[in-house]
């Protein structure tokens, strides 16, 4: 495997927390943030990464749920995303963070490592005076005084793997980590407002998680008029804004916005489209959609519901902006 070159100082990458053990020479092994991961070879993931017969979603929580991400050097543009199962997503080899890891007795443990929790307590409950957590938590105040604080997000295991899920969504991160990305594990800054951050974090995961639960986003239906293309049913005509879905059917007005929410090359919505568009030319004439009027339903429903997330996922990112435009990061980053 190809690691990030940590003798090329591109810049403060190696200040940071590494999500996972050993990824490049310089990095300290006691400083990971997780203590797992997963590959998704070794997940033996058969499950696509949006599946149309997925049921809504009913529970109060799911028993688990993975970060994932392009491993190194996987040839893929850096993207991140979560699920209740490890899946397959066609051509990219992913690594997969689960929040919860399992003995061999059965018993439940968060997947954050001891180290992560100290240095992310050090961080947060004693040097940030600005947040609320510093005034719940400090060990200056006395415990009598201490008083638990509504609307905080206190600074623990489960709550670090939100942050990360966050931060990992921030187009600044993105952005000036984009060549690091590309050879190494994700490296994490500590951010100020460390609650903030697991709220957003929150906020994406059930979006993206329970995506069947999403509004249906108010698509028309129309019948074709025009001469169809030869490719493939399925597809995207991204610049008119349209999803043929067969020689009948075209959904329009797809905005704009719900193609740059991206996983790797592709829009969540291509990757549908892309997903279905296999099946159709795999399989037997009678699962044409023309001709399974309770499929093409389900699809038509599908599409709907990835254009709201997208949509939901890119205004929570330029909140994310907006509210951090005038912070350097390099004021946050956790130096010895």
């Amino acid at each position: 495997m190809n690691h990030f070159n940590p003798s090329k100082p591109i810049n403060d990458w190696l200040l940071l927390i590494p999500i996972l053990k050993n990824t490049t020479a310089a990095d300290k092994a006691d400083k990971a943030i997780f203590n797992f991961s997963l590959n998704e070879q070794a997940g033996g993931a058969t499950q696509k990464i949006f599946d149309v017969a997925k049921e809504p979603f009913k529970n109060d929580a799911p028993e688990n749920r993975y970060i994932f991400f392009p491993a190194p050097a996987a040839s893929m543009d850096f993207f991140v995303f979560s699920s209740d199962a490890v899946v397959h997503l066609a051509e990219t080899n992913c690594k997969f963070l689960p929040l919860y890891t399992y003995s061999a007795d059965g018993k439940k443990s968060i997947n954050i490592s001891a180290e992560a929790l100290q240095k992310f307590k050090e961080h947060y409950e004693t040097s940030e005076s600005a947040s609320p957590v510093c005034y719940a938590n400090s060990p200056e105040i006395r415990d009598d005084f201490k008083i638990p604080m509504a609307g905080t997000e206190p600074v623990c295991k489960e709550n670090i793997f939100y942050y990360v899920y966050a931060v990992l969504h921030y187009r600044p991160y993105c952005k000036k980590y984009e060549e690091n990305l590309q050879y190494d594990v994700p490296h994490i800054p500590l951010y100020q407002n460390f609650g903030q951050w697991v709220r957003w974090g929150k906020k994406l995961m059930t979006c993206h998680m329970h995506y069947e639960n999403a509004a249906l986003y108010p698509l028309e239906k129309s019948v074709s008029t025009g001469k169809m293309s030869s490719t493939a049913f399925p597809y995207v005509l991204k610049e008119e804004g349209r999803v043929v879905l067969d020689e009948n059917t075209v959904l329009q007005p797809i905005p704009a916005s719900a193609f740059n929410f991206k996983l790797g090359h592709q829009s969540a919505l291509e990757i549908i489209v892309s997903q279905y568009q296999d099946k159709i030319s795999n399989g037997s004439p009678d699962e044409k959609l023309n001709g399974s009027p309770d499929e093409k339903e389900k699809i038509i429903e599908l599409i709907k519901k990835i254009c709201t997330i997208s949509i939901l996922t890119l205004e929570i990112m330029d909140e994310m902006e907006r509210s951090h435009q005038i912070q350097s990061d390099t004021n946050f980053r956790n130096d010895e």
